[in-house]
This record gives C-alpha cells, sequence and structure tokens, in this order.
C-alpha cells in the first residue's frame, strides 16, 4: 500500500500535535463557583474533608488514650455528644434559611468552622499528652 506524500504529511502533524500538547491540571471548579448550586456543593466537599481530618485525629486520641483506664470510653462519650452538639448547633443556625437555596451553605459552612475547631482542640490535647 502507498500513502501518498500529502497523508505522510497529515498523519504526522496529528501525531506530533498530539505528543506536543501539554497536559493542563485538572482545574478546581470550587475555585470560580458561580451559582448557588456550585457553591453548595463545594461547600459541602469542604466539609467532607475537616470531617474526614476529624476522623484521624479521633482515631489518633484513640490511640493515645488506650492506656489511661476509662479514657476511651469517656472520649467515645464525649464524641458522641460533641456530634450531637455540632449538628444541633449548625442546624440551628441554618433553620432561618429553610427552602432558600443558600440554606445548604450555611449549614455546610457551619459544620466545617465547628469540625475544624474540634480538630484543633483534640490536637492539642494529643500534643500535651506528648509533653
Amino acid at each position: 500500500m502507498r500513502l501518498s506524500l500529502a497523508t505522510i504529511l497529515i498523519i504526522s502533524l496529528l501525531l506530533t500535535n498530539g505528543f506536543s500538547q501539554k497536559k493542563s491540571k485538572p482545574k478546581n471548579p470550587c475555585q470560580n463557583a458561580m451559582s448557588q448550586g456550585e457553591i453548595n456543593i463545594c461547600t459541602r466537599r469542604e466539609f467532607e474533608q475537616a470531617n474526614a481530618e476529624l476522623m484521624k485525629v479521633v482515631e489518633k486520641v484513640r490511640t493515645e488514650t488506650k492506656d489511661y483506664e476509662g479514657a476511651v470510653e469517656k472520649f467515645e462519650t464525649a464524641q458522641e455528644k460533641w456530634l450531637t452538639y455540632r449538628d444541633a448547633t449548625c442546624e440551628s443556625e441554618a433553620v432561618i434559611y429553610a427552602g432558600g437555596s443558600i440554606r445548604p451553605t450555611i449549614l455546610n459552612t457551619c459544620l466545617t468552622s465547628v469540625t475544624v475547631e474540634r480538630t484543633h482542640r483534640l490536637k492539642a490535647f494529643i500534643s500535651e499528652m506528648n509533653q
């Protein structure tokens, strides 16, 4: 099979162009969130990240306190009550926006803020234990 010079040039151009294109980093869609729906999704992601970090620190507290009689049980009780407090506090802040499209953002922002605060307090507790 004979390829014409034009066909070879086109194939070469296509291959060269495909290999020379730079791969761009995927953009953070939350950086330029414009609609309330996008903002709601982004604030939820921020809360989920904050909560995941908290869960790591909670596990570290469990590990660090396991040698102290009754400490893990008391911490578990406190953590359970704290979760109830967090959820109730943030629901009380978001209730005035019931039915509004901004409600999820208000709720998620509160959840994130309170969760980050708890994470910092637990990290400080772990630090004090290790001194």
